[in-house]
């Protein structure tokens, strides 16, 4: 997989190699701190890559290092994923923090929202007395619940 990534010298993307260096030494410290067991980084401007680096360790109780191809199972990434996903929608111009959630997701209109839970573990609701943003929806605010 790697061998398709062609790196480029950063600086002719107008990054600099310097404070890239200072970045994998940060996340050096951090894998010999043991915060992390190793962290695989991809820097890329204008669909160009300047850089790809593996550091650490793929499984530390074999020692085994960790390389560019490794392959990552995620768990529990929904929020993350969705939060980059929205965040460059928001950079297309597509939503702004102040938009009702309805202004996209029509069903949302008459939006009720959690007022509390019975003693039998049921949830109350009411309606919303505003319409929730979509700002609310993405802070976890606007009164949503499972």
């Amino acid at each position: 997989m790697t061998q398709d990534l062609v790196e480029i010298r950063p600086e002719t993307i107008g990054l600099s190699s310097a404070r890239l260096d200072e970045i994998e030494a940060r996340l050096a410290h951090e894998i010999e701190s043991g915060a992390v067991a190793g962290v695989v980084t991809l820097v890329a401007r204008h669909g160009q890559i300047a850089r790809v680096r593996a550091q650490g360790f793929k499984d530390l109780a074999s020692g085994e290092k960790l390389t560019t191809d490794t392959i990552f199972r995620i768990y529990s990434m929904t929020k993350p994923v969705t939060g980059v996903a929205m965040m460059i929608l928001h950079d297309q111009g597509k939503w702004r923090p102040e938009d009702p959630i309805a202004k996209h997701l029509p069903a949302f209109a008459k939006a009720r929202v959690l007022t509390g839970v019975t003693p039998s573990g049921e949830p109350t609701t009411a309606p919303a007395d505003h319409e929730p943003t979509m700002a609310e929806l993405m802070t976890h605010t606007a009164g949503l619940s499972y």
